[in-house]
């Protein structure tokens, strides 16, 4: 399930309108719509709207083992360059890591 069916599903089983997400984003509710719609947002927009739902991205290696890196420093990477939600996913994905959605 690509990650704004996810968002959806949570907004239909908890009740939240896109006027409520969009309050709780603080964007309007024409770009929380526009961001629902398109499929590859970027990953700044992906977390905000998740975050509003009380959830969180993590990034993890697939084989379940600790990851070897500086993973602060690739969040503020990822952050501060705000890549494509689906492109960030394929790359992670040939270096054997995904991302997960986390309830917080």
């Amino acid at each position: 399930m690509d990650v704004m069916q996810y968002v959806k599903r949570v907004m239909t089983e908890e009740e939240i309108t896109q006027s409520q997400l969009a309050s709780k984003t603080e964007w309007s509710r024409q770009r929380v719509f526009a961001i629902l719609q398109n499929n590859n947002s970027n990953y700044n927009s992906v977390k905000k709207i998740l975050n509003a739902l009380g959830r969180d991205l993590k990034i993890s290696r697939k084989d379940g083992k600790e990851i070897d890196f500086d993973v602060d420093k690739l969040y503020s990477t990822i952050e501060k360059t705000a890549p494509l939600f689906g492109k960030l996913e394929k790359i992670l994905n040939t270096m054997g890591y995904e991302i997960e959605i986390i309830k917080l």
